[in-house]
């Protein structure tokens, strides 16, 4: 009887101690946040009360401004990633994530950087937990530059995709995902967002590209309303991708100004990697390719089309001269180790000028004038730096005006190279020149981040006017207006007459593409793969696309008002105009 008493009594001390573990245990999820939700509503009733709580944000609760998408000032900011970094809302989110979408699996679940990267983590760790096997990928904004250089991490596999993403806005960022995922000839099944702000653009790019969206809550729910400029957004692409070429071995190391198309009756023809290709204009079959010596670099250089044949320089040290109708080599000049310049040519002299980068330590650069029928070189001007930068040849003074890397801008004689006058700046000068016959002047960006305009006749500085970052590409004159891109992500308009700014058009991204005026449109490439044509005079835009990959080169347009433009990695698109919707 004794041993029976006792083991009694070591029973009901263990069991005593089971329940103060529970009790325990779930007095400690509670002091955490961690309460044990049952129902569908009550979990979505706490992921509102916490974004009410924690995301949304007024400018009067913290004593600072707070900028909408627009630049302006906005009245409230919803920030999302509060709760994304928290675990019991997060662990909260993608428990109704799960519930919603569990009897539709297999999928497998993806999304852009940065803010999808702690949800996509998060489902995919629930899932475990539920017993569930899926397959995730991030997309990067813009492509990696070295090892692998994906857009896309992770592995796809053959079930439908669904994309997550905190808020859907006007659709920009689940785009950047479907034309990444495009590329790998795959598409969006469904998306899944927090909070849909209700803009009329969103629901316009789910219906144009047949993806369905679900979202948590609304913007409305939150008594929160859009300003008009922040509902105002960009109209719908009217620029449609007929085809696309893409190198065989893309290269995505280097990220700026690359080989700039053009066109002929029949063919459009540019460098990618070590292959100058000639491509049908009309469908890009290729109809020739020639290869280049072995390099890293490629071709950057812009081709020139002159009485059949077509001149461009390659960074194996060698120009080029190819008859444009079947590729085969007219001659080939070899004294260089390195071009990335493009040619420009003179009829008067019947010359080709282009830039020269040499190893010797003494002279590490010079403009070249070739001869165009033979290649035979008439004259140089060497430089102590590279020279990479495009000349200009203005035919109404008989000069070549052309940057170096020293950071100085040199006008010669175009028939002997004499040194006609030089000015300084403070950072190389790296693409090329632009020629204002009505006013006498020239005008091009530096390194210094400045924007230049000087004398043609004797060089002088007519007006000096800083950006935020360097400038790396060829202004446009369009009328009185000066079109200049800068890395600082945004292009300047520059009134010419009053030499001061007439716009800044913030392009949101990178900008080592040139402007051209394509029939009656001032176009130009961004690093987000935006293609933009805007109405010269009011800047208004008129024509836009987006696309995968970065543009890097001046856009051209053939006789078919075909638009075309090389991107990163050798590839280069061909856009036709839609009827721009209202």
């Amino acid at each position: 009887m004794v041993c029976k008493f006792f083991c009694w009594l070591y029973f009901l001390s263990k069991k005593s101690v089971v329940l103060l573990a529970f009790e325990a245990f779930f007095h400690q999820r509670e002091c955490k946040g961690m309460i044990v939700m049952d129902t569908f509503e009550e979990k979505k009733q706490f992921i509102f009360d916490k974004i009410e709580e924690l995301a949304v944000l007024h400018p009067m609760d913290y004593h600072r401004s707070m900028r909408a998408r627009s630049g302006g000032s906005t009245r409230w900011l919803i920030d999302l990633r509060r709760l994304f970094l928290r675990s019991d809302t997060l662990d909260c989110i993608t428990d109704v994530f799960w519930d919603i979408h569990e009897e539709k699996m297999p999928f497998q679940v993806g999304g852009l950087e940065v803010g999808a990267i702690p949800l996509v983590t998060a489902i995919v760790m629930k899932a475990a937990q539920r017993g569930i096997n899926v397959n995730s990928f991030l997309v990067r904004k813009e492509r990696k530059t070295s090892g692998l250089c994906n857009q896309i991490e992770g592995l796809l596999n053959e079930h439908p995709i669904l994309v997550v993403d905190d808020l859907i806005h006007s659709g920009s960022s689940v785009e950047r995902v479907r034309l990444a995922l495009e590329q790998e000839e795959r598409k969006i099944t469904e998306a899944f967002f927090l909070i849909d702000y209700q803009v009329q653009r969103a629901r316009e790019w789910s219906e144009t590209h047949n993806i369905p969206y679900r979202s948590l809550f609304g913007l409305d729910e939150f008594s929160l309303v859009l300003s008009a400029t922040d509902r105002k957004t960009w109209p719908q692409p009217n620029l449609e991708c007929l085809w696309y070429y893409q190198a065989k071995d893309p290269n995505y190391v280097f990220n700026f100004p690359n080989s700039a198309p053009v066109c002929d009756q029949d063919h459009v023809y540019f460098g990618s990697d070590d292959h100058f290709v000639a491509l049908n204009r009309k469908n890009g079959y290729t109809s020739w390719e020639y290869k280049t010596g072995r390099m890293k670099k490629g071709i950057f250089s812009s081709p020139l089309l002159h009485n059949g044949r077509v001149y461009f320089g390659a960074y194996d040290g060698n120009v080029y001269c190819l008859q444009a109708k079947t590729g085969k080599l007219v001659w080939r000049h070899t004294e260089s180790d390195f071009i990335g310049s493009s040619p420009a040519y003179s009829a008067k002299h019947n010359m080709i000028y282009i830039g020269a980068e040499y190893q010797n330590p003494l002279h590490r650069g010079a403009l070249l004038a070739l001869d165009a029928d033979t290649g035979k070189q008439h004259w140089w001007k060497p430089v102590k730096e590279f020279l990479h930068a495009t000349p200009l040849y203005i035919d109404e003074h008989d000069m070549v005006v052309c940057g170096t890397n020293e950071g100085y801008v040199m006008a010669l004689n175009a028939k002997t190279g004499k040194g006609l006058w030089s000015y300084q700046t403070e950072g190389s000068v790296k693409h090329g020149i632009a020629f204002d016959k009505e006013r006498g002047r020239v005008y091009f960006g530096s390194f210094d981040g400045s924007i230049y305009g000087l004398d043609v006749k004797d060089g002088k500085e007519v007006f000096k006017l800083q950006t935020r970052n360097i400038v790396y590409a060829t202004p446009l004159i369009v009328d009185h207006l000066l079109y200049c891109p800068s890395t600082e992500k945004r292009l300047y308009v520059i009134n010419l007459d009053t030499c001061e700014i007439h716009y800044k058009y913030d392009a949101r991204s990178k900008m080592y593409s040139s402007p051209d005026l394509l029939d009656g449109v001032v176009y130009w490439g961004c690093n987000d793969g935006t293609l933009v044509g805007v109405e010269p005079m009011t800047q208004d835009i008129k024509y836009w696309t987006r696309v995968a990959e970065r543009l890097l080169s001046k856009p051209t347009m053939d006789e078919d008002g075909t638009i075309f433009i090389n991107g990163a990695g050798g590839t280069l698109y061909a856009f036709k105009r839609l009827e721009a919707k209202e």
